[in-house]
């Protein structure tokens, strides 16, 4: 499948960051579970409200597959435009189009502030994948 050009001028924002350090600067950056809360209610309210059930589910066991060992020390724009095909070919569409750039970007920013949250929360997490929640931690 062919990636579009603003799938990969998306992708470019993540430079040469890993995974972990994509979500540990995030941390750093005070991304606590309030914050992350309201940025998901924003990012779900550009999808049509019958829809978001649907997406959240869909989302929700993406996540679970989402993962393997390799993963947190990936880069992040392999990870992205991989990601990107994977939504843009099995996700669950609005409607009969075709999913959009900008609700591609939406999904999976809805999944990294999902395991923003994970990480805030789970401390045992954090050292597995050597994740500092905050400056000195």
């Amino acid at each position: 499948m062919d990636t579009t050009e603003r799938i990969r001028e998306y992708a470019e924002q993540f430079g040469q960051d890993s995974f972990t350090s994509v979500i540990e600067r995030r941390l750093k950056q005070k991304w606590n579970p309030k914050k992350l809360q309201e940025a998901m209610r924003c990012t779900y309210a550009k999808f049509p409200v019958d829809f978001r059930g649907i997406l959240d589910e869909y989302l929700h066991n993406y996540l679970e597959k989402w993962f393997n060992h390799l993963m947190p020390r990936q880069d992040m724009r392999i990870v992205f435009i991989s990601t990107a095909e994977d939504l843009r070919e099995n996700a669950p569409k609005p409607n009969e189009d075709e999913l959009s750039d900008d609700q591609i970007i939406d999904m999976f920013n809805i999944m990294m502030m999902k395991i923003t949250r994970i990480a805030y929360e789970d401390r045992e997490l954090r050292k597995l994948w050597a994740i500092k929640k905050g400056w000195f931690s």
